[in-house]
């Protein structure tokens, strides 16, 4: 009976770290499927909110770079808003205009002479939107409303003091 004992003590030393090894791998796997998981839906939010928070960001180092007082205005092309910010060159009389409008989800912007008409949907990129709304109050106070893409429709509102000839 000894030699059965012996044998089945064997087995059973291999067979029960061998079990242990193959739960273990087991539940690694398990774990970083659900990590994984985790991790896309978390990337996919981040995704979703980049895109207003980038043009919430973009508006607001622009606004600054160009805060004089009566260059920056809000106005309304063709039923479409546009932030117009307005530069005038100082090597030459030109005067040029950086305007910033929603279009067909996009937030574009272009840079032009002051002269020239507004062409809804011509210019460069900034952002993908859902939605955007610009407001201007007569105390300098700019406010931009941007609405991320689908599927989150992330809202990211900005708010910025306009310089109004000294009163802010």
């Amino acid at each position: 009976m000894q030699p059965n004992k012996q044998k089945s003590g064997a087995i059973l030393g291999i067979l029960l770290p061998m079990g242990l090894v193959c739960l273990f791998a087991l539940c690694s796997l398990m774990l970083a499927m659900i990590g994984g998981r985790a991790y896309k839906q978390v990337q996919a939010t981040v995704d979703d909110a980049h895109n207003s928070s980038v043009a919430a960001g973009y508006l607001r180092t622009k606004l600054a770079q160009n805060n004089q007082s009566g260059a920056i205005a809000l106005r309304n092309e063709d039923g479409v808003q546009v932030l117009v910010i307005t530069v005038a060159m100082q090597d030459s009389a030109a005067v040029l205009e950086t305007r910033i409008h929603y279009n067909n989800g996009r937030l574009l912007e272009e840079t032009v002479p002051a002269d020239e008409a507004f062409e809804p949907g011509y210019g460069t990129r900034i952002a993908l939107l859902e939605d955007c709304r610009f407001a201007l109050t007569p105390e300098g106070l700019f406010t931009a409303d941007l609405v991320g893409p689908a599927p989150q429709y992330t809202t990211t509102h900005l708010a910025f003091a306009i310089a109004e000839g000294g009163r802010l």
